[in-house]
């Protein structure tokens, strides 16, 4: 007999804790971010904490996200996941719940946990978080408005403003030849100065005489403002035939001098204007 009450003891406790779980979950209020045909992206502003800082600035901030599906959104995750033996239908995938690490120095974030529901809540998938995937944030990323909106909440420096200015991309150089056209910007919303030392994502678009993108150099590059001299971190490349492959693996990661009066001479100095008027920005969120 005492066996059975034990046993039903543990039951009702087992059922309680789930039955909280549920009321937590539902109770979450999700902020509504963006929509397009594929996605939809909320997060949970009382779910946004400081989880490490330096100097009394955050250096990491916990927060949960969710992820609604369309069917070509779903269809697109399943197989970046390469989980279609798991959920063969796309259109039973209705949203994601993802606890994410986010480094606001770094400009990176940090899947930690992610869970695949279908419209009734039933789990269909979760994330083996041994090996948690990092992403740096950039123009391209997926989770650029999740990023922006969870650390506009805790520094209130307008990310998320900045993300979507007109004067975002800051125009370095133009170059025009017989062939067409160059042109590079650099992306405003990722330049992070450390010292005499600037890191920023730069966009190089070369065009055809009849004004039609060719080619897309797309870099996150390291300057060292008083040597004058750079090196590229991480370089994607894109064109027609062979769309967005990463040249990463081919380059050497080495500072080299910038040649007087070249395309890179006059990007430099587009630069230093922008950094010097602009120190706030590109200084923000720096522990040192």
């Amino acid at each position: 007999m005492l066996k059975h009450s034990k046993i039903m003891l543990l039951f009702l406790l087992f059922t309680f804790l789930i039955a909280n779980i549920q009321v937590a979950s539902a109770e979450t209020e999700w902020y509504w971010i963006s929509s397009d045909s594929k996605y939809t992206k909320y997060f949970a502003p009382e779910r946004v904490v400081v989880s490490a800082q330096k100097n009394n600035i955050a250096t990491q901030i916990e927060a949960w996200t969710k992820t609604g599906y369309a069917y070509e959104g779903a269809a697109e995750t399943i197989a970046n996941y390469g989980i279609q033996a798991i959920i063969p239908d796309p259109a039973v995938l209705s949203y994601s719940l993802a606890r994410l690490h986010i480094n606001p120095q770094d400009r990176t974030v940090e899947y930690v946990q992610e869970i695949f529901y279908d419209a009734n809540g039933n789990v269909l998938w979760s994330k083996d978080t041994s090996t948690p995937i990092v992403k740096e944030i950039n123009s391209r990323a997926f989770d650029e408005d999740f990023y922006c909106m969870i650390v506009d909440q805790v520094f209130n420096k307008n990310e998320t403003k900045q993300s979507k200015a007109s004067d975002r991309w800051l125009s370095l150089w133009k170059s025009e030849s017989t062939d067409g056209s160059s042109v590079c910007w650099a992306d405003t919303t990722t330049i992070r100065l450390r010292g005499n030392v600037a890191t920023l994502w730069v966009w190089e678009e070369q065009s055809n005489v009849s004004g039609k993108v060719t080619e897309i150099k797309f870099r996150k590059k390291v300057y060292n403002l008083t040597n004058e001299t750079s090196k590229i971190v991480t370089y994607n490349y894109w064109n027609e035939s062979k769309g967005w492959i990463s040249e990463t693996d081919g380059i050497d990661g080495s500072f080299k001098s910038i040649v007087p009066d070249s395309n890179e001479d006059a990007g430099i100095k587009e630069l230093k204007k922008y950094i010097e008027s602009h120190k706030d920005w590109v200084s923000r969120y720096n522990v040192e």
